[in-house]
């Protein structure tokens, strides 16, 4: 909750921006966190040629082989593959708040808009509705209505009792479809898992070895 200063009213422009630039933040907040996954979970963090290789998770079984043999193999599977990503974006933002009027101005007509036409000359069309109807623009000034302060208690805060702006946000969020590079990439993991023989695994077709 943010204190307010009554010298310095703000304008409703002021007021709605701040909120609207705080779900912006919040967005590119989420979208940070999205790149700072994919690089902590899926990336090595130290570079090879420059690049970054994919963080991978080795797991050594055994299965028959070609021969029919009990063979040991290595599977590596980006550990990337083996999550879900978290992509999460705002879906609605609703701002709730009771706004007090304390100045309020219509903008000076500029004196292309209050000259009237040239003596002689009658204004057709779109110049004469432009004469007809000269646009007009206001300014409002205010504040968000201050609520009651809670009473008094002992062991109260200091600034317990100051006014605070009543203002009410709430934020929905939706899983969004990752976006078109990612799925991209996401794709590109689910055939780069290898399997390859264990180095040195030992084979054995259950007729001690003939």
């Amino acid at each position: 909750m943010a204190l307010i200063d009554n010298r310095t009213p703000l304008s409703l422009a002021e007021t709605l921006g701040a909120m609207l630039s705080a779900v912006v933040e919040a967005q590119r907040q989420a979208a940070r966190a999205t790149v700072e996954f994919v690089e902590e979970i899926g990336l090595e963090e130290t570079p090879v040629d420059g690049s970054r290789p994919l963080r991978a998770v080795q797991i050594r079984y055994a299965k028959l082989n070609e021969n029919f043999e009990k063979a040991e193999y290595v599977l590596d599977v980006p550990l990337l593959s083996m999550v879900n990503v978290p992509t999460v974006a705002v879906k609605e933002a609703t701002v709730v708040f009771d706004w007090e009027v304390t100045e309020s101005a219509a903008a000076p007509k500029s004196s292309a808009e209050g000259a009237a036409p040239a003596r002689g000359s009658a204004p057709s069309g779109l110049a004469q509705s432009r004469f007809a109807v000269a646009p007009k623009t206001a300014s409002l000034r205010g504040r968000v209505v201050r609520t009651k302060p809670p009473p008094k208690t002992s062991g109260s805060s200091p600034d317990t009792g100051r006014e605070r702006a009543a203002m009410e946000v709430t934020v929905t969020l939706e899983r969004t479809e990752p976006p078109v590079g990612l799925d991209r990439l996401l794709d590109v993991l689910e055939v780069a898992a290898s399997e390859t023989p264990a180095p040195g695994g030992a084979t054995d077709n259950g007729n001690g070895g003939s």
